[in-house]
C-alpha cells in the first residue's frame, strides 16, 4: 500500500454497494434489506452493513422497519421536489465561493463534457461522466461541510437521475448545458453563470415530475 493512502472503511464500501444497487434498480422500491443477508454476501460483519443501511435510510432511500429490518423507499414527486432545490442552491453557493476557474480547468470541463455526449446508450457511465462534471466545476471551493451537504443529496437524487439519463434527448439537453455554462463562465464570470447553473437543475427536476406523474 503506497504511504498515506488509507483503505477505505467497510462502512463505505457497503454504502456504496448498496447506494448502487438501488440507483440501478437492482433493489427496487419496496425491496426487503436484511442486514444478515448483507453480511454473509458481503463476507463483512453486521456492524459496517448495519451502519451503512443506517445512512440510506437517514438520505430517504431506505425506510427503517426497525426490528423487521429495512425496505426500499419508493420513487416520489415529493422527494423531486424537495430535494432539487437544495442541490442547485448549495452547487449554486459552491460556485459562487469558487475562486476564479482557471483556463486548464475549464478545457478540463470541456473533454468531460464531450465524453458525456459521446458516452452512447451506457446510462451509469453516462451518471459518472456528469457527477464528476460537476465535481470539476465545483473542485476550487473549500468549504468542507458545503461539499459534504451536496454530496448527500447528489446520494438521494441518483436514482432520478439515472432514469434522467437514459434519454438521449435529455443527456443532450444536459450537454448543451454545461457547454453555455462554460461560455458564460469564460466570457461573463462565474458570478453570471450561477442563473445558468440554477435553470440547468429546475430544467432537470421538471422533466422528472413529468416521468413521474
Amino acid at each position: 500500500m503506497r504511504e498515506g493512502i488509507r483503505p477505505e472503511p467497510l462502512r463505505q464500501i457497503v454504502y456504496k454497494d448498496l447506494l448502487n444497487r438501488i440507483v440501478t434498480g437492482e433493489l427496487a422500491p419496496g425491496a426487503p434489506v436484511r442486514d444478515t443477508e448483507i453480511s454473509e454476501e458481503m463476507g463483512v460483519s453486521r456492524t459496517p452493513v448495519r451502519e451503512a443501511l443506517l445512512r440510506l435510510a437517514r438520505q430517504g432511500l431506505l425506510v427503517n422497519l426497525h426490528h423487521r429490518g429495512f425496505v426500499v423507499s419508493k420513487m416520489t414527486a415529493d422527494v423531486v421536489v424537495e430535494t432539487y432545490p437544495m442541490v442547485w442552491a448549495l452547487e449554486c453557493l459552491a460556485l459562487r465561493e469558487s475562486p476564479p476557474l482557471a483556463g486548464s480547468l475549464l478545457a478540463k470541463l470541456r473533454r468531460l463534457n464531450q465524453s458525456l455526449e459521446n458516452s452512447a446508450d451506457k446510462v451509469e457511465k453516462r451518471i459518472s461522466l456528469d457527477e464528476q462534471w460537476h465535481e470539476v466545476l465545483l473542485s476550487g471551493y473549500e468549504n468542507q461541510r458545503l461539499k459534504n451537504a451536496v454530496a448527500e443529496l447528489k446520494a438521494v437524487v441518483r436514482r432520478y437521475e439515472f432514469g434522467y439519463m437514459r434519454d438521449v434527448e435529455l443527456v443532450s439537453h444536459s450537454v448543451n448545458d454545461h457547454a453555455r455554462l462554460l461560455t458564460v463562465i469564460e466570457n461573463d464570470g462565474k458570478d453570471n453563470a450561477l442563473p445558468v447553473l440554477e435553470e440547468h437543475w429546475r430544467y432537470s427536476m421538471e422533466n422528472l415530475l413529468k416521468r413521474i406523474k
